[in-house]
């Protein structure tokens, strides 16, 4: 129970042993509604008001799948710079427009070395899947 002023950690799916309901099933509720039945998928969401669930953490989530949900763009100019350049607006454009169709985040920034100076155009960046 949640009392007025008193700090809770996180509610998990364990707190619905008890309930009749797997974890499986409460997490399809969250993720996977198709296949739950309405019925069953309201009464889990009820609950998980009641316990104060809000779904599945995202962050564990990506930790889990490995992925971050975004594209990223690392760049060596100055941010005033890369947004009143033509062709990087055409390219943060193409980038947003392309982002948003695959349901994905962007994240841009400037990368410069401890000392301050841009990296060189010849260091590679690891990348990883979004």
């Amino acid at each position: 129970m949640r009392h007025a002023g008193s700090r809770r950690s996180a509610v998990h799916l364990s707190e619905y042993a008890g309930r009749g309901v797997s974890r499986a099933t409460v997490s399809y509720a969250f993720s996977r509604p198709d296949q739950l039945s309405e019925g069953l998928r309201q009464r889990i969401l009820e609950v998980a008001d009641e316990l104060g669930y809000a779904g599945p953490n995202p962050t564990a989530r990506s930790l889990r799948l490995g992925r971050a949900g975004a594209l990223g763009l690392i760049f060596s100019e100055t941010p005033a710079y890369a947004f009143a350049d033509p062709y990087s607006i055409g390219f943060f454009q193409g980038m947003a427009t392309a982002a948003e169709e695959a349901g994905l985040g962007c994240l841009s920034c400037r990368c410069r070395t401890a000392t301050g100076a841009a990296r060189p155009s010849g260091t590679r960046w690891w990348t990883r899947s979004a």
